[in-house]
């Protein structure tokens, strides 16, 4: 069994540790350890983007709250911050190395649990990414259980989706799809191996020019901290709320600091939770029986993924199916994916699987590949027995996949973590069937799943 796991190598078809050299993603330096460097022009977008995230995250958010960056993309926020906050709260900031593989690795819920353990003081958390769905994080919080969720938030600098809010004060100067393709000291981790007591994040060995890269760019952090005062700065306009740098209009940056404290469930106090949670009960009554939505919908979608714990499950799945029912194939593909996605953990955990399986259906229809991502993800943490009631549609969605979507590479992935990492071949005949026919068939899938397959890490039998 163990052994399956070791091998749980994606991306990298079907080598192992001996055929490709894997690096712990521990041996990423520490700013503070390197010296400061020279700061290139092109940079200093960067380096402001950074330096106002951090003002956001510390003002916005209590003092008791863990504030992980997710890694990549979240490394020079989190190398910024170790720069800025007090040395007594550097203990708050956390990075994590989970991409979207890594976020649906079978060990994910004791990597989390471990690294939790270690911050028991701290009552909240919140998880920083760039952006721009809250994918990452949403895979995360789902392992948490429901009784940490209250008390988590996401914080993306650039969403896309009605469930989260953009720091428009930040991406003043660099968006997040730029910030995203920034060079780093470690590849994308894809595998949790463990060292002692601890699950590490493995990934393929970069390259000296991205590690030469990386590491310039932590020089320049470092350097730019330094020559512009910022540490006194950034606490000076915590504790005044006087900005007092020539960048940045402080309006907007306290525009932002608000709407995450009025988007974050922990941040507000109890009147404004019961007050929000009034609103969305109203919504909900109203979409069960009104004739025209308008765009209720999407303010439910705003509230329902942080407010929606004490509405019934029956309640929501009727509202949902009445918004199944008036979706065809002119929907906004965003529109349909936003607000199933709000909907999605409710009808997961109540079972909800002739409303699941109709919204797979639709999702189908409309070619909508960020939704048929995160079902067939989701599902997976069904019993086993509604699981595989699934078959069907999951052949219907390989089958398909190839002729109505650009890139099938998101799809093949998922059913190599979600579905065929957990069970045998006996137990999903007719998928197993469909992926090898499609296999010999097309060149696209052929090369696909060389590069995501794990056939050379498969057991004979389900995990």
């Amino acid at each position: 069994m163990k052994s399956c796991f070791v091998f749980l190598i994606l991306f990298l078809g079907s080598f192992s540790f001996s055929e490709a050299a894997m690096e712990p993603y521990t041996i990423r330096p520490q700013v503070e350890s390197l010296r400061s460097a020279d700061i290139q022009d092109h940079y200093l977008p960067y380096l402001r983007a950074f330096y106002l995230s951090n003002v956001i995250l510390y003002n916005a958010y209590p003092k008791d709250t863990l504030i992980v960056y997710l890694a990549r993309d979240g490394e020079y926020l989190y190398d910024m911050a170790r720069l800025l906050f007090p040395d007594k709260q550097k203990e708050r900031l956390e990075l994590w190395s989970i991409s979207t593989v890594l976020s649906l690795h079978s060990d994910i819920g004791s990597f989390v649990s471990e690294r939790l353990a270690k911050k028991k003081k701290f009552k909240n958390i919140v998880f920083v990414d760039t952006g721009f769905m809250g994918s990452v994080p949403e895979q995360i919080v789902a392992k948490m259980g429901s009784a940490l969720t209250p008390h988590v938030d996401v914080f993306l600098l650039e969403s896309d989706s009605l469930r989260y809010s953009s720091q428009e004060s930040v991406l003043r100067f660099v968006s997040g799809e730029k910030m995203e393709k920034l060079r780093h000291y470690t590849d994308t981790a894809i595998l949790l191996e463990r060292e002692g007591d601890t699950l590490v994040e493995y990934s393929k060995a970069s390259s000296d020019k991205s590690k030469a890269e990386a590491l310039s760019i932590m020089q320049q952090i470092n350097r730019y901290v330094e020559s512009m005062e910022l540490k006194k700065h950034f606490k000076y306009f915590a504790k005044t709320g006087e900005w007092g740098v020539d960048f940045g209009d402080v309006s907007m940056i306290l525009e932002d600091i608000e709407s995450v404290k009025n988007r974050c469930v922990f941040c507000m106090d109890e009147e404004m939770i019961k007050q929000k949670q009034e609103r969305l009960r109203e919504l909900a009554l109203h979409l069960e029986s009104a004739n025209k939505f308008g765009n209720k919908f999407e303010d439910l979608a705003d509230l329902l993924p942080r407010f929606g714990k004490k509405l019934d499950p029956e309640l929501l799945a009727n509202i949902y199916k009445r918004f199944l029912n008036q979706q065809n194939e002119g929907s906004s593909i965003e529109h349909f994916e936003d607000i199933s996605l709000s909907f999605l953990p409710y009808l997961v955990k109540s079972s909800k699987i002739s409303v699941l399986k109709k919204a797979i259906k639709i999702a189908m229809l409309l070619q909508a590949e960020e939704a048929i991502e995160k079902f067939v993800s989701r599902i997976i943490d069904l019993p086993v027995d509604e699981f595989k009631s699934f078959e069907p549609i999951l052949v219907e969605v390989v089958r398909e996949h190839e002729n109505i979507f650009e890139h099938t590479k998101s799809l093949i992935k998922l059913l190599n973590i979600t579905v065929f990492t957990k069970y045998s071949r006996e137990s999903l005949p007719a998928l197993f069937k469909v992926y090898d026919k499609l296999l010999q068939e097309s060149e696209r899938w052929k090369s696909l799943d060389e590069t995501y397959s794990l056939r050379g890490a498969k057991c004979d039998t389900a995990l």
